[in-house]
């Protein structure tokens, strides 16, 4: 099976039937190569239903997760992003495609480093990549977010982001 077909199966069989998924969000999933932001040594574990080790702290979210995220958040074209946790930047790299622009934030400099490469290779323009600790009240500017998007979904962080 290539990677394309892959990629069509795990939107299809775990993404879809686990919640359903808008148009543009299904797209904008399609059209990012996921297993781009795969650790090489789990490139074949790239659309398995799994948490997907990074580094020993940080996982990429399974897509299944992916792509309820995605639909729950209903992301418009003109609105901007904060998402906190850029990790590998594939999450990153698809709401890219969803909104206005995107900001993200890693506590991790060589993930950081690592999703900003991969989000340059693919042209995104519109993703501006900060390290920092949210948890800790990171601010760069004085910026008004439509969406906040809390990558490993710890809901203590999003409080104290409120």
């Amino acid at each position: 099976m290539d990677i394309t077909q892959a990629r069509s199966n795990a939107i299809d069989q775990q993404i879809r039937p686990w919640g359903g998924l808008n148009y543009i969000a299904n797209n904008a999933l399609r059209s990012t190569p996921r297993e781009d932001f795969v650790p090489e040594k789990y490139q074949n574990l790239a659309f398995a239903d799994i948490e997907i080790p990074l580094n020993s702290k940080a996982k990429m979210l399974s897509p299944k997760i992916e792509g309820r995220l995605l639909d729950a958040l209903n992301i418009k074209k003109n609105e901007t992003v904060l998402e906190v946790g850029t990790g590998s930047g594939y999450l990153t790299a698809v709401i890219s495609k969803l909104c206005k622009s995107i900001t993200s934030i890693e506590i991790d400099e060589a993930l950081s480093n690592a999703a900003q490469e991969k989000l340059t290779t693919l042209n995104i323009s519109n993703a501006q990549l900060e390290v920092g600790d949210a948890s800790k009240g990171w601010q760069r500017s004085n910026n008004f977010y439509d969406v906040v998007v809390i990558g490993d979904g710890k809901l203590s962080l999003y409080l104290r982001l409120i």
